[in-house]
């Protein structure tokens, strides 16, 4: 949103599953677009590829951005070239704004297009180096209902979202950590001033939003950012909820006591496993048996404090072993989470374990955490990979105290009247479709 906020002129913005690939091309070729900038994403991959090849038929521009591009560096050179006019790594915040600056000063974009491609050819990733320049986020009416949060949230219905970064970067290193899940680049934080955060965050609410998703890969790696923005939101008297990533072990009372004041709903974490072997092979922390008593001390504290907490497992990493798996599936039983999401390990072309399989796989085909990869580099022979995670998701979700809690958290989300509309017409919607497939087939 940073991008569109770039740009007085009008734009279209368009989910690329919404619409069949050629009512997408018509609406496109219909507006009058020269340029059609697409955020290649892990579950629409191929998609996008092909919806890009014949929107440059149609002498439209086309532009990839987004965590997929690191992917396209692992294609044929051929293939790459033929899917996109231009393809930008990283922070491409500004470096689009500047390219389709450089588009409009010239007739024939050849050379412009050899520069770029010289760069993407090198793995260049584009930076963010100075995060106070970009302007201020703007949001349509119907941006903000285009882009919710999939599952409820403690405190009611949220209809007008907004996304947003306070930092670029993470100083983290994870051993399986992959730019194609990322929002942003490079392990050198760089930060927005609280100010400038807050009044980023006046002026979505000003546009109406109701919730915010602080999108930094870990909000509270700095206690003295994260600590001014709460107090300056608790000061202004701004009414938002809000969510956040975080690290398990950088989440303290304090800091937590602060934020739920200032509106804190909802704290993605990522636990991944259960086993401490484990988690020091993943290079997510030295003592594996320190990560596992910081997931103690925080569930204490959200529950304490009433926040909510997504917990991000892994299942089938390197070298896993059976006890491995059973220790996830026992602290899975002692924590409460809001919500699990259980990711398949997938060796993404940018990590270190890629080398191990590259010659196995087939770099056209999305990588992404929740399909099955193509190899497998678990020592497990009791579960497929798939069989682990539905046994995870069954044994949380499917548990009476789950939910209870999940009632007792959630009821005003379910008798929201907005949602009642929305699941009527849903259902109508569906109801519809299969009059028309029985009618079709009579």
């Amino acid at each position: 949103m940073e991008l569109l906020s770039e740009f007085n002129k009008e734009y279209h913005d368009q989910w690329i599953d919404m619409l069949s690939e050629e009512e997408l091309i018509a609406k496109v070729v219909k507006s009058g677009c020269r340029i059609a900038i697409i955020r290649a994403t892990s579950f629409c991959f191929e998609e996008s590829l092909s919806l890009s090849k014949k929107l440059q038929k149609n002498n439209i521009i086309t532009i990839a951005i987004g965590q997929q591009t690191t992917q396209l560096l692992k294609i044929s050179e051929s293939l790459a070239t033929d899917s996109y006019r231009y393809i930008l790594h990283g922070e491409t915040e500004i470096a689009v704004r500047d390219l389709i600056v450089e588009l409009t000063k010239c007739d024939d974009d050849n050379e412009l297009k050899s520069k770029y491609f010289e760069k993407f050819k090198s793995n260049y990733y584009h930076i963010v180096e100075k995060p106070e320049e970009l302007p201020l986020l703007t949001f349509t009416q119907q941006e903000h209902r285009s882009y919710p949060f999939p599952f409820p949230v403690r405190g009611g219905f949220f209809k007008k979202w907004a996304y947003l970064l306070s930092a670029w970067g993470c100083p983290h290193k994870c051993d399986f950590c992959t730019l194609l899940v990322r929002k942003s680049t490079g392990d050198n934080l760089r930060r927005r001033s609280p100010e400038r955060v807050v009044e980023d965050i006046e002026n979505l609410v000003r546009q109406g939003a109701d919730f915010i998703v602080i999108e930094d890969d870990t909000f509270f790696c700095n206690r003295n950012h994260l600590r001014t923005i709460c107090r300056l939101i608790i000061d202004k008297k701004i009414k938002i909820s809000w969510m956040c990533n975080a690290r398990i072990d950088e989440i303290d009372e304090e800091s937590l006591a602060l934020a739920k004041e200032a509106g804190l709903k909802l704290v993605k974490v990522g636990i991944e496993t259960g086993s401490p072997r484990v988690i020091e092979k993943l290079g997510k922390c030295k003592s594996g048996t320190t990560w596992l008593e910081n997931i103690s001390t925080s569930f204490k504290l959200f529950e304490q404090y009433e926040v909510g907490a997504i917990g991000l497992f892994m299942v089938a990493t390197p070298g896993e072993e059976i006890e491995d798996f059973r220790q996830t599936v026992e602290l899975l039983r002692t924590i409460n989470p809001d919500y699990i999401q259980v990711q398949i390990f997938t060796p993404y072309p940018d990590i270190k374990y890629y080398k191990e399989v590259e010659n196995f796989v087939n770099s056209e085909k999305s990588f992404y955490h929740y399909k099955v990869p193509e190899v497998k580099l678990s020592k497990i022979t009791e579960y497929t990979e798939s069989e682990m995670q539905n046994l995870l998701y069954r044994r949380f979700y499917l548990n009476p105290r789950y939910i209870y809690r999940h009632l007792r958290y959630c009821w005003r989300y379910y008798t929201n009247a907005s949602y009642v509309r929305m699941l009527t017409r849903k259902l109508f919607e569906k109801f519809s479709d299969i009059l028309r497939i029985k009618n079709y087939e009579a």
